[in-house]
């Protein structure tokens, strides 16, 4: 009788080490990886498309996963409004993965769309701003399969465009690029006050 007792126990207690490696797994850079929709470059980023965002973008990105986002700590850091990150798509090249995501803060309808580069590795390489919409100015991107994005900042009085070079670290802040001129420096966008 007691060997039948112990075999249901072995049982469970390889199914309990199994559940603990598959949430394990769950929680680690390909569980980070799984939380955002594949998508193709080149990738465009519309006006129109940041409007739908305000009601279209999914669910937030679980808070295991937010150590993945090495930015995100310090972007909390410039609002009370506790930060929420949206997955929106990840871009995988050759060598990079590049998760497009929605710095969201509360229920506001700023759109902060930034995209944060990995290495196949798991290495983190990036994390840039690249497209949003707020009172002052909407930003558009085209980015594309070198993981150079094309943005264009249309202001309330003019519009202005640059080159992000997605794999050096740069603005993963959102700028008020409505008042500020850009230059080209050694391939990377900067901006300077006029």
């Amino acid at each position: 009788m007691k060997k039948v007792i112990l075999i249901p126990a072995l049982l469970l207690a390889f199914a309990s080490i199994f559940a603990q490696n598959l949430s394990a797994q769950a929680t680690g850079f390909q569980g980070f990886l799984a939380q955002f929709q594949a998508a193709t470059l080149p990738y465009e980023i519309k006006a129109d498309a940041l409007d739908a965002t305000v009601t279209t973008v999914g669910e937030p990105l679980g808070w295991e996963f937010y150590e993945y986002l090495p930015e995100l700590e310090r972007s909390a850091q410039f609002s009370r409004m506790p930060v929420s990150p949206e997955p929106v798509a990840v871009f995988e090249t050759e060598q990079f993965y590049a998760f497009l995501y929605n710095i969201a803060r509360g229920t506001n309808t700023q759109r902060t769309l930034s995209i944060t580069v990995y290495d196949k590795d798991g290495n983190y390489i990036a994390t840039n701003f690249v497209a949003g919409i707020n009172e002052k100015s909407v930003v558009t991107a085209n980015i594309s399969a070198d993981l150079k994005a094309s943005v264009t900042v249309a202001g309330k009085e003019k519009t202005q465009e640059l080159t992000i070079d997605l794999l050096m670290a740069g603005n993963p802040d959102q700028i008020d690029w409505s008042a500020v001129s850009v230059k080209e420096v050694s391939g990377m966008a900067t901006a300077e006050q006029e």
